[in-house]
Order: C-alpha cells, then sequence, then structure tokens
C-alpha cells in the first residue's frame, strides 16, 4: 500500500505539533484505524483491551510520524508513482502454532529538501528509533551497532553529497512491528545501500562485516605481562617526555622542551598538488606549518593516529575499544624492529615463515643473535600443522618462541596470500602481521581476500591482544615518506612508544600524509589504493605473459595476489651453483636478480629468486624473462659436457 512520503518529526512521538502536522497526524491516524481495527478483530486473538492499547500507540507513535497530508505529492521523486511516499504493509502472519498475529512495517524516507547538516536523516531516523525503542522496551544494541557500521561518516556524507541527486530516494530505515497479544516487538532495518555508494563496497559486504563484528562475543584482552622482554620492563621513560603533556594546560609556562624558535624556519607554507581530475592543491600555511616542522610525540600525531583507528575500523571491522591503539613510526620497519625488543630479549627463538621473512628483518634479527625458526609455507601460506609440530616438540628446557613473524598478505618475496582457514588457526604465541602489501592486493572483490589476523582476532578463542599489525603507506603513497603505523594491544603499543621516545616519526610528512587524508577521507583513499593495485596488477600480467613466452619448462611460479614481485623456481640441474648463477652470471647478463637465500632465515641451497615488476617497462621484462631463460639453458648446456 503506497501512501504518501513520510517527513521525520522525532518531537511528534511526544511533542507539540503546529497545525499542520497536526492536521497530517489526525489524517493517519483516522487511515491507520481503518487498516488495522479490521485486522485486529479479524484475528481473534486479541482481547478488547489489547487491541485498544495498541491503537491508542499506533495514534501517538506512528500516526505522528507518517508526514505529511497526501494532497501534498512530491513529483520531483524519481520513483515510479506507485511507490511515492512511505510504503507501509500492514498484514496477519500465522505462528508456528497456527495462530495469527499482526504486523506492521513502514519505510522511513527523507525531506525532499535536505536538512544541512544531516542531508540524509540519519540523525533523525536514529531519534526516531529509539524513541519507539524506549516506549517499547526495545534492546537496541543491535540497531545500534548497526547504525554506527552502516551510517555515513562526515566525509562519507560529503562523498555520497556529490554522487546521489536530490531527487533519488534512498530511506535511512525502515520500521517493523510485531503485536504479540498485549507485547509489541520493535524491529529495525538499517539499509547499507548509502554506504555502498559512498565508499565503491557491496551493501552485502558492508553487512556481513557489521553483522561479523557484533556477532562475534565480547573478546578477553591478554594479559601480557609475563611475555614482555626484560630490556623493555627496565627502560625508563625519559624526564623531559613525562613532562610533555603538561605544556598544553591553560596558563602552563614551559621551560622544559628544547624545541627551536619557529621564527627561524625559513618556510611561509608548503603545497601538494594532488592526481585528481580537479588538480586539487592542498596548503599547509604557516601557522599550522610550525606544528608540522617542529619535534613531535614519540606516538605520532594525536589527529593522524585517530584517522588509522578509523581506517582500521572500516577495513578490518574493528570493535571501538581502549584495549587496543596505534601509533605512527618512521616505516612499519622501524616499528617492527622496536616490536621485537618489546617481547624478546638477545638471543630469544623466533618463529617465521619459510622465504617470508623479509630481508631487513632477517638482518636485525640475526645481528640481535636470534634462533630463528623456520615454519613451512605453501601456496595458502603458513602451514599451521608444522607450526604445531614445532611448539609441541619444543624441548622444556629451552627457552620457548613467543613470537611468529609473517607477511600474509602479498607476501615479500613470494606474492603469495593466507587463506582464511590458514590465517584462523591459532597459536598460543603473539603474531607480528606485517602487511605492508594489504592495500594493493588483486583480488577486486573485497570480501573474497583473505581477512587479516587482527581481524579474525575478535572472533577466535575469546580473546583478544595476540595480534600486532604493522602496516605502511611506502607502497601506496610514498615509499620517501618513511611512514608506517602500528596497530595491537594498548599494554605492547604504549611500550613500544616508551622506547621510541628519542627516535619520534617525522612531523612534517605526517602533516603531509594528514592533510592528503583530510581531503580524501577513507573513500578517497581505498579509490586509490584500488587504482594502485590495479596498476601492479597490469604490470603482473605483463611479467607473467613474458614468463609464459620464454620461461614454460624453465621455471614454475606461482601467480602473485598481491605485491610487485614474482617468485620464480629455476628447473636447473641438481648441482647447479644457484648462487653464483643468480648473483653473478645473471649480471654478466645484464639482469639484477635477488636469489632466494638472501630471504632466507638459514642459508642453504636453493633455485628460487625474487623479480619485481614495479618499475620496469613491458619491453624490459620480456628481455628480462628471455636472459633468465638463456641462464637455465647454458646451465643445461654445462651440465651435458
Amino acid at each position: 500500500m503506497a501512501v504518501q512520503t513520510v517527513h521525520l518529526h522525532p518531537e511528534a512521538a511526544s511533542g507539540p505539533q503546529n497545525a499542520v502536522h497536526a492536521a497530517a497526524a489526525q489524517f493517519w491516524e483516522h487511515y491507520l484505524r481503518s487498516i488495522m481495527v479490521p485486522l485486529f478483530k479479524s484475528v481473534g486473538a486479541y482481547t478488547l483491551t489489547e487491541q485498544q492499547s495498541h491503537l491508542k500507540f499506533m495514534d501517538e507513535h506512528i500516526a505522528t510520524n507518517l508526514g505529511p497530508l497526501p494532497t501534498d505529492p512530491h513529483a520531483s521523486y524519481i520513483v515510479p508513482a506507485a511507490v511515492v511516499g512511505s510504503p507501509f504493509d500492514p498484514s496477519i502472519n500465522l505462528t508456528s502454532t497456527g495462530n495469527g498475529k499482526v504486523r506492521f512495517d513502514y519505510t522511513i524516507v527523507e525531506p525532499v529538501e535536505r536538512p544541512e547538516g544531516d542531508p540524509f536523516s540519519e540523525n533523525l531516523a536514529r531519534e526516531l528509533l529509539h524513541r519507539l525503542a524506549a516506549v517499547v522496551g526495545a534492546d537496541t544494541s543491535w540497531m545500534d551497532s548497526l547504525m554506527s557500521a552502516l551510517y555515513l561518516s562526515t566525509s562519507e556524507t560529503d562523498t555520497l553529497l556529490t554522487k546521489m541527486p536530490t531527487q533519488l530516494l534512498c530511506p535511512p530505515a525502515s520500521v517493523g512491528l510485531d503485536f504479540d497479544g498485549p507485547k509489541r516487538t520493535l524491529k529495525a532495518y538499517i539499509p547499507g545501500m548509502r554506504k555502498a555508494l559512498a565508499t565503491g563496497r557491496s551493501p552485502t559486504e558492508l553487512l556481513l562485516a557489521a553483522v561479523r563484528v557484533r556477532g562475534s562475543p565480547e573478546a578477553v584482552a591478554v594479559d601480557l605481562t609475563s611475555l614482555f622482554s626484560e630490556r623493555v620492563q627496565q627502560w625508563e621513560p625519559g624526564a623531559i617526555r613525562s613532562l610533555l603533556p603538561l605544556e598544553s594546560l591553560p596558563g602552563m609556562i614551559s621551560l622544559v622542551a628544547g624545541k627551536p624558535y619557529p621564527e627561524t624556519f625559513p618556510f611561509t607554507k608548503i603545497s601538494m598538488s594532488i592526481k585528481d581530475s580537479n588538480e586539487t592543491t592542498i596548503v599547509l600555511e604557516e601557522s599550522l606549518l610550525k606544528e608540522a616542522l617542529q619535534y613531535g610525540l614519540p606516538a605520532g600525531n594525536a589527529e593522524l593516529i585517530q584517522w588509522f583507528r578509523g581506517l582500521q575500523k572500516t577495513v578490518h571491522c574493528l570493535r571501538e575499544s581502549n584495549d587496543w591503539a596505534c601509533c605512527v613510526g618512521n616505516g612499519s620497519q622501524e616499528l617492527i624492529h622496536r616490536g621485537f625488543q618489546v617481547f624478546t630479549d638477545l638471543g630469544d627463538p623466533v618463529l617465521l615463515e619459510t622465504h617470508y621473512g623479509t630481508r631487513g628483518v632477517i638482518g636485525f634479527l640475526k645481528a640481535d643473535g636470534h634462533h630463528l625458526v623456520e615454519v613451512i609455507s605453501d601456496s595458502d601460506g603458513l602451514d599451521p600443522s608444522e607450526l604445531e609440530r614445532i611448539l609441541l616438540d619444543w624441548p622444556e628446557k629451552q627457552q620457548r618462541p613467543k613470537i611468529l613473524y609473517t607477511v600474509p598478505t602479498g607476501s615479500n618475496p613470494t606474492g603469495r596470500s593466507c587463506t582464511d582457514l590458514r590465517l584462523a588457526k591459532r597459536f598460543n604465541v603473539m603474531i607480528f602481521e606485517d602487511d605492508a602489501y594489504y592495500f594493493i592486493n588483486f583480488e577486486e572483490v573485497p570480501s573474497k581476500r583473505a581477512r587479516s589476523y587482527l581481524a579474525l582476532e575478535n572472533e577466535i578463542n575469546g580473546e583478544t591482544g595476540r595480534v600486532i599489525r604493522f602496516d605502511s603507506l611506502s607502497k601506496i603513497i610514498s615509499s620517501g615518506m618513511r611512514l608506517g603505523f602500528l596497530t595491537g594491544p594498548t599494554p605492547a603499543v604504549q611500550k613500544v612508544i616508551k622506547i621510541t621516545e628519542k627516535h619520534k616519526p617525522a612531523s612534517t610528512t605526517q602533516f603531509l600524509a594528514l592533510s592528503l587524508f583530510r581531503h580524501w577521507g577513507y573513500p578517497g583513499f581505498l579509490s586509490h589504493c584500488a587504482e594502485a593495485a590495479n596498476t601492479y596488477r597490469q604490470k603482473r600480467d605483463f611479467f607473467e605473459a613474458a614468463a609464459e613466452r620464454h620461461l614454460k619448462g624453465k621455471a614454475t611460479w606461482d601467480t602473485p595476489t598481491a605485491g610487485m614481485f614474482f617468485w620464480l623456481t629455476l628447473l636447473l640441474p641438481p648441482d647447479t651453483d644457484s648462487f653464483d648463477l643468480l648473483s653473478t652470471k645473471s649480471t654478466e647478463n645484464g639482469i639484477l636478480a635477488i636469489p632466494s637465500v638472501v630471504f632466507m632465515p638459514s642459508a642453504r641451497k636453493s633455485y628460487q629468486l625474487r623479480a619485481s615488476y614495479s618499475l620496469i617497462t613491458e619491453v624490459d621484462m620480456d628481455e628480462a624473462c628471455r636472459s633468465v631463460a638463456k641462464l637455465v639453458d647454458d646451465a643445461w648446456t654445462k651440465q651435458s659436457f
């Protein structure tokens, strides 16, 4: 049944109305009674008192919110005439016992003229639903959770205003009421279409993400005290750092920090031109520049940290909680090093996936004397049965490993991503999730990507705090900016901040990134990441086509699902000195390639190499694969003599 457009009047449920609203409410009261009275009577399951109670509820709380009189249609709506306004649907539903009960559903539609500050009427819908919930005594926790997940942020609202015509009808919510004897049950339906239009994600993906987080039980934070290293326990915060927060107190005269006088800085502004259709320029003026050029805090810029928190909630569906925190560093490699300092002492064992450790991480772990224990990985990533075997067979008298270091997405160097099943397997160790390539994943449908350990942690074993995630802006914004961020349990993040006191992240690059993120918002950021991923996907396809032409039968590989590397296993004679072949002979043939042994925790013979396709042209890809094929042919020719 189609009726006139609903205008939300949040005061209508309990406050006074003007003459126009009163006339409309009187009309809807009469109209609803003409429909609902016969329904209540026909079911035969309601006493007269129950019928009168339900009708009074409809008069006071539904009729007052069904909008203006139906003589005032809104012809500007781009919808069929049959559904102009608020469709409401009275019905009789049969229960499992065969008895019937009356149900009433209606859709909330925003006003034609979008109100300033709440253009899609989400705030008004939220208030109306809470008023109805208060009247019927409904629990609003699920409703609040879905509204928080599916309603728009400020930046998403701005984005949608540029995309959605004012005439397009997109309701903020639908309401359902079941009348069961004397009881009334409220049901709210929160659509994800607006969020989908603003973010470019599918409504189903958004809804499943919201339900997945809400549906998991509240996790208990792990007590990390016994896992922290002895050295971090002895690390004392500097006297100056502990006083810095007091500088912002009103009236405080600070004689503490040795900060340079901003007037001596030779810059007046920094401007950046962004690659977009509008050729947008972002400018850091002198007032903001003074802060951007000054020493910052060890944790990083507070607003940038909040932006990263919002990103992790958006991408990995983290709940808002004080149990987890973020901090900024001079690239993710520095933060990884600090993370190991927090949890390990010199010489402690560390678990790493075979081939997965980046050269920088292996370098400082070896320099600190750590015992590196390899865990076999396959095309799906980490082999959980192998990890379990290692932990179960660990000698009782030896120091047990406390950290598993893994690169789950677009692994450097293998380019192979973990599946959900691999990620879901949890062990009683800290997981260091180094995910620098997450945002250049080649899976076009985000919902098909393997979910991060950080996202899965809220759903597994009823606890949180065993995952520390490292993200990088190097691959998607700029490698020269040297910006990374860490997400993990608050006690661990606080200790990372404590030992980073004298190695603060650069303020200027943080402000440049923050200015860009303010302009983009999360939709713009994720859109840029998708464009970057598409570029690398095309380069991957070009390289693989060249490999198919020249290396088929001479090498094997897994097609990368993210990142910027191919991991080639050359089909060489068994006694070939592969390191010499890949590091010396390839150079003589004009090809620079990295033998796999460089990325392995322990040196051993290997016929594999890492090939980067990020910078070279299609012509150079073809020539490189041709040269590698020649190396293989020459090795077999030499073998035959």
